[in-house]
């Protein structure tokens, strides 16, 4: 049976799979074939989202939904988010994006003004930080 949900959730205390470990393990299973929701949720901040993800999510051609719950710093989320004005993939039409433990919002100037020009070219977009 093909998986179109699924939720990965990561924190501290567990003995997580690195983040591009776990991605290159989707694509091998080819559950990227019929995803069309992801939720990754981690207690722990990821060293290059920029270069893990986005391989993962074009290879997605179905996924819709996208829910990130990451701890800051979240590296390269702004280069991820950056990256879906160039190439977004295709099917995407939601993302919720949520970085926990941030110290000062300024320093994710960038990301919300990514955000918003996305917003304006129709992805529903929603960056939230904690």
């Amino acid at each position: 049976m093909p998986i179109t949900w699924l939720q990965y959730r990561c924190n501290a205390f567990d003995m997580e799979m690195e983040t591009d470990a776990l991605f290159g393990h989707l694509l091998a299973c080819k559950t990227n074939d019929h995803l069309v929701s992801l939720v990754y949720d981690s207690d722990l901040p990821i060293r290059d989202l920029a270069s893990t993800l986005p391989p993962f999510l074009q290879a997605c051609r179905k996924l819709e939904c996208l829910e990130l719950f990451v701890a800051y710093p979240a590296n390269g989320i702004d280069l991820l988010v950056q990256s879906w004005l160039e190439i977004r993939p295709e099917s995407l039409e939601k993302v919720r994006i949520n970085i926990l433990e941030i110290q000062a919002e300024d320093k994710c100037a960038n990301l919300m003004s990514l955000a918003r020009e996305l917003k304006f070219r129709g992805l529903n977009i929603n960056v939230n930080l904690f």
